[in-house]
């Protein structure tokens, strides 16, 4: 967990995740199972209606902190004001823990499932792409 923590700083400290919400998802705790967890969102509004991409890097560990399995997922969604989604689709992939480092190899594989939530939305008819930009339909 630690060099997971580590990576995530330099990118943040870098400024290569400006733009995103960021936001530690682990449970640190010794109750239930540990994981590290960090998902990484864009959010698009366009008027009452919000679409947003997510790309998550989670790493289980066993209760004695032995690193575990480790994946990326990704996740979009479209909703309407405060409403449920009317469209959310994901996924997952295993990853490599090597696959990881250096922070720009961390920084490709976030980019690279952030694409996978875009891809699905727009072939769900649910986003259109504009100028490279992801808008709700």
């Amino acid at each position: 967990m630690h060099a997971l923590d580590a990576l995530l700083a330099v990118a943040q400290a870098q400024g290569l995740l400006v733009g995103a919400e960021v936001r530690d998802t682990s449970n640190r705790s010794g109750r239930d199972w540990p994981w590290w967890s960090v998902d990484i969102s864009h959010t698009y509004v366009v008027g009452p209606v919000s679409c947003r991409t997510t790309a998550t890097i989670w790493q289980a560990s066993t209760p004695e902190g032995e690193v575990g399995e480790l994946q990326g997922r990704w996740r979009g969604e479209v909703w309407r004001d405060v409403a449920a989604n009317w469209c959310d689709v994901s996924g997952s992939q295993p990853l490599i823990f090597s696959q990881l480092f250096p922070v720009e190899a961390f920084m490709a594989t976030l980019a690279q499932l952030l694409q996978h939530a875009r891809e699905a939305l727009l072939k769900a008819g649910a986003a259109q792409e504009v100028d490279g930009k992801l808008y709700p339909n």
